[in-house]
């Protein structure tokens, strides 16, 4: 039947771990985890969220997912991330990290993208992993995105796949 699967993922999540603490992580975890919470209801009546694990969040809705939507999780996500950062951090519009060569560089606030894909992007029912595959592709495209222009996206999957 009818599906749409949001990909969620937090872009500069291990850099935020490395400057902020793990205890900080966690917190940006859960807040990203209210957030979608939040709009589930909007999603469809049986949207459900899961967590699979670190920054990576999906949701499942039995309903197509209207952009507009996608769009206010992104806005509410940005709008609301600012307690997770110092004043200059927020000022500067980054943060400052070590890489391992120690060297400094700059990097945008954390940033949430969103990867959709649903049943209209497939031929006949998609195996799980064939689901995965494509929202992992979809997300890199929408983490570039997001990098190039340092706020939270999406991106709906138009193709068609066998």
């Amino acid at each position: 039947g009818a599906f749409t699967l949001v990909y969620a993922d937090l872009d500069n999540f291990k850099e935020y771990n490395d400057v902020h603490g793990f205890l900080m992580g966690d917190e940006m975890i859960r807040f990203c985890s209210a957030i979608l919470k939040r709009f589930l209801t909007r999603l469809g009546p049986a949207a459900r969220l899961g967590h699979l694990g670190g920054d990576d969040f999906v949701i499942v809705s039995r309903n197509n997912v209207d952009n507009k939507i996608l769009e206010e999780i992104c806005e509410t996500f940005d709008a609301e991330k600012s307690r997770y950062f110092t004043d200059e951090e927020i000022d500067k519009g980054s943060y400052t990290v070590t890489d391992r060569h120690g060297s400094e560089r700059d990097v945008f606030l954390v940033t949430l993208s969103l990867s959709v894909l649903g049943n209209e992007n497939f031929l006949a029912a998609p195996h799980p992993a064939y689901l995965g595959q494509i929202a992992s592709s979809i997300k890199k495209k929408v983490k570039k995105h997001n990098k190039k222009h340092g706020k939270s996206g999406y991106m709906v999957e138009r193709r068609t796949h066998g």
